[in-house]
């Protein structure tokens, strides 16, 4: 697998959660997804879960959302996977949240389709948004180029 761009990893104010996202390529360059990892940490417990092949469907349309967010905290850029997973930035002022549903799906057990999830959301720095809609202009031009 090729990463492309470099993973981007977001992480709270505190230290303790964290998303990653790691898309790649595989040596064929016919097929493209990405890792998404996250780990929420809210004092008394911890979660983290990845999904090693997500695909985005809406990375065009987000990135344009997203560097308007910038300016314009009334937007919800929110970025749309399968298995259900999510990323959405929403904000008021200064305040920038992370809302994060890392999904997954298994259909081989001796059970019906399980689908498991990870819900959480954290704050972020805003002096971390430029540097995260540089990663998501890097990517974008390398899907769509």
């Amino acid at each position: 697998m090729i990463y492309n761009p470099p993973p981007l990893r977001i992480t709270s104010p505190d230290g303790h959660s964290w998303l990653e996202l790691r898309p790649f390529q595989d040596e064929s360059g016919y097929y493209d997804a990405c890792e998404f990892e996250a780990c929420i940490d809210y004092g008394n417990s911890s979660f983290r879960g990845v999904n090693r092949d997500v695909q985005f469907l809406n990375l065009q349309e987000f990135q344009s959302d997203f560097d308007r967010f910038i300016m314009d905290r009334s937007l919800r850029p929110s970025l749309n996977g399968t298995y259900d997973c999510l990323a959405m930035f929403h904000g008021q002022g200064t305040k920038v949240h992370l809302q994060f549903c890392l999904g997954d799906a298994f259909c081989g057990g001796a059970l019906p389709v399980q689908e498991t999830r990870i819900r959480g959301a954290f704050a972020v720095d805003g002096e971390q948004l430029n540097a995260i809609n540089a990663f998501f202009e890097a990517w974008k031009r390398i899907k769509f180029p």
